[in-house]
């Protein structure tokens, strides 16, 4: 009998792992979910009862953290392939739906012969601006916005190298159209509104704090990175207000085709999808009605 796992990693983000802890143990069990939690958290240890938590030390935030974390997650996911069938991992705001049979994921994994190393077809959810943590998100959505950015490598049946932020893998990989990734950093419009203010916050407390005699890199790179986030949402926006609209299936369709089509190894060897090329793809869609309570 073929089993199948789960594994994230997580610092605080407490309603995006309480999401992602629901979710996969229908499809799994939550006896095979593995969370590696980075610092101590006395919350994660309540959250994650009945599932895996791996504690991973918070001891500072080194410039090629994000190089070295998904090194850690390749080789944690290559050793839990040696126990299951297969193996997702992806960060904790993003969730995998078999769109075709909700709720069915480990059946679908199982039966549509997907590629060693599969990848979803990937769609920024874009929730309003209030947000009830008592229904179903999906049914909370103005739209889906293709992005080729999410569209990841997720299902290991065969161990690879992941990239930073595991857009591509070091390994050739290919997107199943079985497969999509609903990525949620858009989808509770209410903490949207309390993390942009806690990042206002943040850099206030920089600047407090600041040597004023000289240039605080700090300071300038949160201001860079905040602008830069507020930049890719209005993009996002854009694209559901005034770009290509189609029903949900034909959308999956024609992303998957714009994808194999992108798809290429970069010159230090990782493959990945080609983003200026796809970027110009500008399609959104809405959540049909058998996916709207999957999660």
């Amino acid at each position: 009998m073929e089993r199948f796992a789960a594994v994230t990693m997580v610092y605080q983000d407490y309603w995006f792992l309480k999401l992602w802890l629901d979710y996969y143990s229908k499809q799994f069990g939550r006896e095979n979910l593995y969370v590696l939690g980075h610092g101590y958290d006395e919350q994660h240890e309540e959250m994650c009862a009945g599932a895996n938590l791996i504690r991973v030390p918070r001891n500072g935030m080194f410039p090629d953290f994000d190089a070295q974390r998904w090194r850690m997650l390749s080789d944690y996911t290559a050793m839990l392939k040696r126990h299951y069938s297969a193996v997702i991992c992806t960060d904790v705001d993003e969730i995998i739906v078999a769109h075709r049979k909700p709720g069915e994921l480990a059946n679908v994994i199982s039966d549509h012969g997907l590629p060693g190393r599969a990848g979803a077809i990937g769609f920024e959810v874009l929730g309003g601006d209030e947000f009830d943590e008592t229904r179903p998100v999906l049914q909370q959505t103005q739209g889906c916005v293709f992005s080729s950015r999410y569209s990841k490598p997720c299902v290991i049946r065969t161990p690879g190298q992941f990239t930073p932020g595991a857009h591509g893998m070091n390994e050739d990989w290919q997107h199943s159209d079985e497969l999509v990734l609903f990525h949620l950093q858009y989808a509770n419009g209410t903490l949207r509104t309390l993390r942009k203010q806690a990042l206002r916050d943040d850099i206030r407390e920089a600047a407090r704090t600041a040597d004023r005699h000289r240039a605080d890199h700090r300071v300038a790179g949160l201001k860079d990175w905040v602008r830069g986030k507020e930049v890719a949402y209005r993009r996002t926006l854009g694209i559901l207000e005034d770009g290509e609209h189609l029903p949900f299936e034909q959308a999956v369709a024609r992303c998957h085709d714009v994808l194999e089509k992108t798809m290429f190894r970069t010159e230090d060897g990782p493959v990945r999808v080609r983003p200026r090329q796809a970027r110009f793809f500008r399609t959104s869609t809405h959540v049909p009605e058998h996916l709207a309570t999957v999660f």
